[in-house]
């Protein structure tokens, strides 16, 4: 069902104004009795357009417009400005407005910017096996019509302006893109859109030295290896494709990957390792994170030249700060 044409909605806000007069000291010529202040704000204003706001107050027997005597202050007047009780519309968004007349303050109130026949939606982005995990600076938008905005530390977001029917993304470096259809009738629409990180694909990994301690030291070329990884995903969860670090000189007892909603990263454990041409062996058997921001991190655990024929490391490295990245 198509929406009525648009009409300025308003509402009434009520205020015994007990600042203006009190009961043992009013000004003289007022009764010495408690004056409401009736204020009329729109509900919604068209960018583009202008309305006036009115400020009634109540004497019992006379009713006086004092609208243009109120301070009238927008929370955005970028959004909402207001000159001489006439609140103006500029870009669609959300303000609230308050007032003082004599010492009293009435507000905030909220009024909306909007283009005749569109809404606004509200929602978070989330993520996580249970989906609970806010999502930071996720990118929401409404291509069809140019809306965009990004999600604040909780992963909240609202949209100004949005259609009847639309299609609504959510997406952030490091996750998949998410579009959600949506029928609007009112402003209340609250969405949860859950977007989900991806991973999967062949990459180079990439391992580069930090620190080392509890030698004897390895030889400097060998803290420094390139592997091309196949990832297969499966939900939040990362694992080497079959086949991938191919060759009978690599060996993979484990390679795996949990995503971690909280620090927005992947977290990885692994052990695996590499025949050298001589006949040694060097392993890699510890922990690593890359971020989603960058696919970059850092590896840490124990890397060691081995000899199969012999009972002990021909050299170690209790590694910590390792680079440890992903590239495609």
């Amino acid at each position: 069902m198509r929406r009525a044409p648009w009409v300025p909605r308003s509402f009434v806000i009520a205020l015994v104004a007990a600042g203006l007069v009190t009961a043992c000291d009013g000004p003289p010529d007022r009764p010495s009795h408690l004056e409401p202040l009736r204020v009329v704000l729109p509900g919604e204003v068209a960018p583009g357009t202008s309305t006036r706001i009115q400020a009634i107050l109540d004497q019992v027997a006379t009713l006086s417009d004092v609208s243009e005597q109120v301070q009238w202050t927008s929370s955005n007047p970028s959004v909402l400005s207001i000159d001489a009780a006439v609140a103006t519309g500029h870009t669609p968004g959300e303000v609230t407005v308050t007032g003082r007349f004599e010492g009293a303050q009435f507000g905030p109130a909220p009024v909306m910017v909007l283009p005749p026949g569109t809404f606004r939606v509200r929602g978070r982005v989330l993520t996580g096996s249970t989906s609970t995990a806010p999502v930071t600076a996720a990118r929401v938008e409404l291509p069809a019509v140019g809306l965009v905005t990004t999600t604040d530390n909780q992963g909240r977001f609202a949209l100004y302006g949005v259609p009847a029917s639309a299609a609504i993304t959510a997406v952030k470096n490091g996750y998949s893109l998410t579009t959600m259809p949506v029928q609007l009738a009112n402003h209340d629409q609250q969405l949860s859109m859950i977007i989900r990180p991806a991973l999967q694909g062949t990459y180079t990994l990439t391992m580069a030295p930090g620190s080392c301690s509890n030698g004897p030291p390895l030889p400097a070329n060998l803290l420094q290896r390139t592997y091309t990884v196949a990832l297969t995903q499966s939900g939040s969860n990362l694992t080497l494709a079959q086949g991938s670090l191919p060759g009978a000189n690599m060996t993979v007892v484990l390679f795996a990957g949990a995503f971690a909603p909280p620090q927005e990263r992947w977290n990885f454990n692994l052990a695996i390792g590499e025949r050298l041409p001589d006949g040694n062996a060097v392993t890699f058997n510890g922990s690593a994170f890359i971020r989603l921001s960058d696919f970059a991190g850092e590896f840490s655990g124990r890397i060691a030249l081995n000899n199969p024929d012999a009972d002990d490391a021909l050299a170690r490295c209790e590694a910590s700060g390792f680079t440890f990245a992903l590239r495609p």
